[in-house]
């Protein structure tokens, strides 16, 4: 048997398994024959792959995927649209699935058809050659079959390492109002998705779509390297990793679409010898290249009432930051500087954001000491209105400052690269909640140059009138809490809290690592 057809029956026979669709509520699935792309003599594979998927689909309990000889009927009598044929059968969902083989690298694109309202949901999984299809079409099964299990308000539990995901109706949520609940399951205070664990930090993480496909990555960084990711299903795909050298110190990192062409950019802020040299990654279609290198200054990009800005501000290994923050825009030549902004004495680029609060223009900020301070804009002038008596914030990503080419550690300091603080409307009720990370130290934040923190949490605040009143924190963890991301990690449609929680990351700890935890938000 030549290798083809021995490639085509392994194929087709794998993983076969009977769906056991006896269970209520099934969602009906329609998968439509497969499309080949980029290499003749492939369409061999057209049977195996429509199998495959199918078998791996339908091995939920909950899906029930339509025999192949109806769809083939009503698909006779010439090419119909996906919409129709699955409106037709009566199915909730429409599957379109393709292979593209260009040289040596092989893609696979599923989309779901929702037949109610037309909405799609997407998956690829790239691979190195057609032996790997097997994993392949096994990563985007699971990552559509989820996503349809999720809107039907199925949510998943992972039992051991590695294992699948089994889907279980959530129980109903407490009737408080104008929260934001984290998603809850029988028998868990918090439904809580965890990456596998890595070794060593990652210093910071932004979340956004840096590829232009409609979907969101995570973007990490630590002192010398960047990874992109993504999550699919209960696993993580790693999509890129930019490697740099020891002289590098990553110290933060953003996602945004500033230069208007439809794809995200990520800004890297970069220490190198001393000196600032951040740099701008954007994907071409084939890979990340960096389209802004050597860029003398802090990055960070912000919401604000005129959308997202990005910013910079001097600085250099000596001083830290310099002179006031910036806005920055792009041209032809690449980065130019704009206005300056108007920010409360003592704001750097970071640990800062705009809030509107009791109906006036608003700064939100973490003072030296990691009390959370309020300013509202009063008159043409800024004025505190308020400051924490407790701890908010806290952060393990610092820089060290000191003269130039001096290796003495007694002449050096550390200096903060303080944390995200997060305004949005999360309960929807016209008011915007404050999101920020709390971690827990007896010591870090009274004994100069150790850094360390026992425990933290992630805590929603909001204005009363007077000051800011919790609405709800998560479990507080063992380790270092990173700041907060919000946005939808999964790409199933919802608001996902995203953090990174780091354990070992003192000053005096041996080893550390780092995992990336995710929560399900539903607003009441």
């Amino acid at each position: 048997m030549n290798r083809k057809r021995l490639l085509g029956l392994f194929l087709s026979i794998l993983l076969l398994f009977p769906s056991l669709s006896h269970g209520e509520e099934r969602i009906r699935v329609a998968i439509l024959p497969w499309e080949i792309h980029g290499s003749e003599g492939l369409d061999y594979l057209k049977d195996a792959l429509y199998d495959l998927l199918s078998s791996r689909i339908g091995v939920e309990e909950r899906i029930e995927v339509v025999d192949r000889a109806s769809v083939e009927r009503t698909m006779e009598g010439g090419e119909m649209d996906p919409l129709k044929i699955g409106r037709a059968l009566g199915v909730d969902y429409v599957i379109i699935g393709s292979l593209s083989v260009i040289g040596g690298a092989v893609s696979i694109d599923v989309k779901a058809l929702d037949t109610s309202d037309g909405t799609s949901m997407a998956s690829l999984s790239q691979g190195k050659s057609l032996e790997s299809l097997i994993p392949m079409v096994g990563r985007v099964a699971l990552d559509i079959g989820g996503r349809m299990l999720k809107r039907r308000g199925y949510s998943p539990t992972v039992i051991g390492f590695g294992g699948s995901p089994v889907y279980r109706r959530s129980e109903e949520v407490p009737k408080e109002e104008g929260f934001i609940l984290v998603l809850k399951g029988k028998g868990d205070t918090e439904r809580i998705w965890r990456s596998r664990t890595f070794s060593g930090i990652f210093r910071e993480a932004a979340l956004g779509d840096v590829d232009g496909d409609g979907r969101n990555e995570i973007v990490l960084i630590d002192n010398h390297n960047l990874w992109i990711y993504r999550r699919v299903g209960e696993t993580l795909d790693l999509l890129w990793k930019e490697e740099g050298v020891l002289t590098d110190e990553h110290l933060y990192v953003d996602v945004a679409d500033m230069n208007g062409n439809g794809v995200a950019e990520i800004y890297v802020t970069r220490m190198v010898s001393g000196r600032l040299e951040s740099y701008v990654l954007e994907y071409d279609g084939k890979g990340y290249r960096k389209i802004a290198v050597h860029i003398p200054y802090f990055l960070r990009v912000l919401p604000s009432q005129e959308g997202m800005v990005l910013l910079g501000q001097a600085g250099d290994g000596e001083e830290g930051f310099r002179g006031d923050v910036f806005r920055l825009g792009w041209s032809e030549r690449g980065l130019k500087r704009l206005g300056y902004l108007d920010l409360p004495e003592g704001v750097n680029i970071f640990g800062f954001t705009y809030a509107r609060i009791d109906g006036k223009e608003g700064v939100v900020s973490f003072d030296e000491k990691d009390h959370l301070v309020i300013h509202l804009r009063e008159d043409g002038e800024w004025r505190r209105v308020w400051k924490s008596k407790g701890f908010y914030g806290g952060t393990i990503n610092t820089m060290k400052l000191g003269p130039e080419g001096t290796r003495n550690p007694d002449a050096m300091r550390l200096e903060d690269i303080k944390g995200r603080i997060l305004f949005m409307d999360l309960d929807g009720d016209g008011t915007g909640e404050i999101i920020v990370n709390r971690n827990i130290s007896t010591l870090t934040r009274f004994v100069k140059g150790l850094k360390g923190y026992e425990k933290g949490e992630i805590v929603d605040l909001e204005w009363d009138g007077k000051g800011l009143e919790e609405n709800w924190k998560t479990k507080t963890l063992n380790g270092y809490v990173g700041s907060p991301l919000i946005g939808d990690f999964d790409n199933d449609g919802g608001k996902d809290l995203v953090i990174l929680l780091v354990e070992g990351a003192g000053t005096l700890s041996r080893s550390s690592s780092t995992t990336i935890l995710s929560y399900s938000l539903i607003a009441k």
